[in-house]
């Protein structure tokens, strides 16, 4: 017995749903909202430079600039 093309697309979607319910019970819908784009955008998440996001995150405040910039200056204690 096989499964039609349409029933297991219906089956993943619901899949999908359950996943996505989880995660809404567990953060915020702004959030939420930013993942799911992600993964609709998935293929130019995946050209961005994650180190290039994180700099441009960190150098928008300057409690991020304390806080990860002097951990990067010794990244392994060795002040």
């Amino acid at each position: 017995m096989t499964i039609p093309t349409s029933t297991a697309t219906t089956e993943r979607s619901f899949s999908g749903l359950k996943r996505l319910k989880t995660l809404a019970s567990i953060m915020g819908q702004l959030r939420l909202n930013s993942v799911n784009l992600l993964h609709i955008h998935k293929e130019v998440a995946a050209a961005l430079d994650l180190d290039e996001v994180a700099n441009d995150f960190i150098s928008r405040n300057e409690t991020r600039k304390r806080t990860f910039l002097q951990r990067t200056a010794y990244p392994h204690g060795d002040q």
